[in-house]
């Protein structure tokens, strides 16, 4: 008895052929077993949860990871896509009260040293030989520095306060964690660092998109981020849960604002 064709929508199969994928590979909950776009994006949905390997490279969920060797010493490299469409959801109500506390909004800024901070956390261990963690904030493509000593114990409202009022790193302290713009190269980052820092961000700006999830558009603000984390600091597990809590984080402000 022969097998039946496989049934597939035309969306289905477009979507198959963006994302790279065999039809035969989705199981079909259309009429006969029909492939459906839902069924597509449910099973790149699927394959996202599911950490990976291949050499040179580590999947933690939708942060790829690969060796880098463009800046100081050996770091693991992510790149990821931060979806910020619940933190502008809630932007509004929460800047009416900080210009009451503040004079000013919280910045992305703000919410990015203390997921980066949160995300650190993770790490017990190596937080124990530290104490604290020191954070470098590098702005407006170098020209502006804010240092925030002793991070892993401040709310955001205080690294809110203590980058309006530009404070610095004392002279001779560690820096732990840098947290710059898009528009420093990799070189100029390495001079802002020494080497005992374990972890740099580099953000860039938000843009919109449209995706299909399970058949149906979501409306998303998505914020590309790349992390390095210092592999002679932290090993490639450690610097994937990092990876992964950053982007939980990001895509969750209201675990932002607790203490």
């Amino acid at each position: 008895m022969s097998t039946p064709p496989l049934r597939v929508s035309p969306l289905a199969r477009k979507l198959c052929v963006q994302f790279g994928l065999s039809p035969q590979s989705v199981s079909g909950t259309g009429p006969r077993g029909k492939v459906m776009a839902a069924d597509v994006e449910c099973f790149r949905e699927r394959q996202a949860a599911k950490p990976s390997h291949v050499p040179g490279e580590t999947k933690f969920g939708s942060a790829v990871m690969s060796p880098n060797r463009e800046m100081a010493g050996d770091y693991f490299h992510f790149s990821m896509e931060a979806d910020m469409a619940k933190l502008a959801a809630i932007s509004t109500p929460i800047a009416v009260q900080c210009e009451k506390l503040l004079n000013g909004r919280y910045s992305l800024f703000d919410y990015i040293v203390r997921a980066v901070v949160k995300a650190c956390l993770t790490q017990a261990d190596w937080l124990a030989q530290r104490g604290d963690l020191n954070v470098l904030l590098v702005e407006d493509r170098g020209s502006k520095l804010i240092g925030i000593e002793q991070a892993a114990s401040k709310s955001i409202y205080t690294i809110a306060r203590i980058s309006r009022e530009g404070a610095s790193l004392p002279d001779g302290a560690r820096t732990d964690v840098v947290v710059c713009d898009v528009g420093l190269s990799p070189e100029e980052v390495e001079a802002r660092m020494n080497a005992e820092t374990s972890v740099v961000v580099k953000i860039e700006g938000t843009s919109p998109k449209v995706q299909i999830e399970c058949g149906r558009p979501v409306s998303k603000l998505i914020l590309p981020v790349t992390l390095y984390v210092n592999s002679r600091i932290l090993g490639e597990h450690a610097a994937g849960q990092v990876a992964g809590e950053l982007k939980t984080l990001l895509e969750n402000p209201v675990i932002l604002l607790l203490l």
